[in-house]
């Protein structure tokens, strides 16, 4: 939030973007109150979490960037990757750059897959690559408390989880559902994404793992509602999603190293954007062309998984399925 004095007054100022399922973006400003509310509550929220946003009363003003300007960010991007300086940074961190675009190509460091392996400190880093493969076997969606959107636990899952148990939850009944955040019973529950998918660019391949809103957007389809449709016509074991939406499309992934990867030498990263913009990738790839000896263009259909370290348990697949059954079925 941006604090300054105009006008012998005080005024607030927050930037930020809404996007729909469908991707599109729109950038907003709240001012004062607004502002200071919409910060409140920002700071009280798990920053990875969704934030749903109603606005009303907008007033709204269409912007189209000029072609010549957009030539010039783009040379500036080309001129900053050689040069390795941070003179270009401050020309393009100006608020006539896209916010998508300033996050993908400015914010965070381009990385390739085999890079990731190597890296060894906790980061985030964009990374273009190609999905190859969803990897249907550590399934597709999580049951989720309404309030937090953690996975929930039944109750002897919990137990077995939790350092400190409330007598509250002792006292719950045993197929009786746990929010291992809320530390409750979770009375509310809804099914999200994720998926397992193999990506791959020119130097190896990778598992990323992609939650809702990024799932979402290429499925066209809530979790929710494909898990019903499924109970409903009494197919929960299939894998819903047809392999053409995820298949080979090209996208830049927004992706981090976390401590646990670190700890655990854990090669399953997590997804936290993706970005489709045709423009964007290809400003990402320009001055990355990577050449080694060898093809990896089948490299993921040879691979041999060794699933062992990252695969979900047959009883935690079962417990979901138990779980998101009962949901629907009631």
């Amino acid at each position: 939030m941006d604090t300054y004095e105009k006008a012998h007054k005080e005024r607030k100022r927050i930037n930020f973007e809404l996007q729909d399922v469908d991707g599109n973006i729109v950038g907003c400003t709240s001012w004062n109150e607004y502002a200071q509310q919409f910060k409140d509550f920002l700071d009280i929220k798990n920053p990875t979490e969704s934030v749903m946003a109603v606005i009303q009363h907008g007033k709204i003003n269409e912007w189209h960037e000029i072609d010549e300007v957009f030539q010039l960010r783009k040379s500036l991007l080309v001129q900053q990757g050689q040069a390795g300086g941070s003179s270009s940074q401050s020309i393009l961190s100006s608020t006539t750059v896209f916010p998508v675009r300033q996050e993908f190509l400015i914010d965070y460091p381009k990385k390739n897959v085999d890079d990731i392996i190597e890296i060894e400190t906790t980061m985030s880093c964009v990374v273009v690559a190609t999905i190859k493969i969803v990897q249907e076997n550590y399934g597709w969606f999580y049951p989720a408390c309404r309030k937090c959107f953690k996975k929930v636990l039944t109750k002897t899952e919990y137990l077995q989880y939790a350092q400190t148990i409330a007598e509250s939850v002792m006292n719950l009944a045993p197929t009786s559902l746990v929010c291992p955040k809320c530390e409750e019973e979770c009375t509310s529950v809804t099914i999200k994404f994720k998926v397992h998918v193999r990506v791959q660019d020119e130097t190896g391949s990778v598992t990323f793992v992609m939650f809702d809103k990024d799932v979402m957007k290429i499925v066209g389809s809530s979790a929710s509602d494909i898990r019903e449709h499924q109970v409903k016509s009494n197919d929960t074991q299939s894998f819903p999603f047809e392999h053409t939406q995820f298949l080979e499309k090209k996208l830049a992934f927004k992706v981090d190293i976390t401590q646990y990867n670190l700890n655990h030498d854990y090669r399953v990263y997590t997804v936290q954007k993706i970005c489709d913009d045709p423009d964007i990738l290809d400003e990402l790839v320009a001055d990355n062309v990577v050449s080694r000896d060898g093809d990896v263009a089948d490299e993921v259909s040879q691979e041999v998984w060794d699933s062992k370290a990252v695969q979900l348990s047959e009883d935690s697949q079962r417990a979901g399925d138990s779980i998101s059954n009962r949901l629907f079925r009631r």
